[in-house]
């Protein structure tokens, strides 16, 4: 009875997923979830490519907020210097 159920929920389970871009993403969630550390389900190669997506995503974010700090600093230094105009015309 038991061994039914849950082949018939691994059957359910399967037609969800299996699509390649729906499986990756669960991989991902699952590496970054401390509770799954061992990762002793998944092979090196699928290792790698979540370990490579997460690097990708994770340098793209710093770029990102790198952009975000200069374009804050290029709006500040006109202000600064409308400052030190101001300073020496008193």
């Amino acid at each position: 009875m038991m061994k039914k159920a849950k082949s018939a929920i691994c059957k359910d389970v399967d037609k969800h997923y299996i699509k390649p871009e729906i499986q990756r993403l669960l991989q991902i969630s699952t590496v970054l979830d401390p509770r799954f550390r061992m990762l002793t389900w998944m092979t090196d190669e699928e290792k790698q490519y979540v370990f490579d997506v997460l690097e990708e995503e994770m340098n793209r974010v710093a770029v990102e907020q790198n952009q975000k700090k200069e374009q804050i600093q290029v709006k500040k230094e006109p202000h600064q210097e409308v400052r030190k105009e101001l300073w020496r015309k008193s």
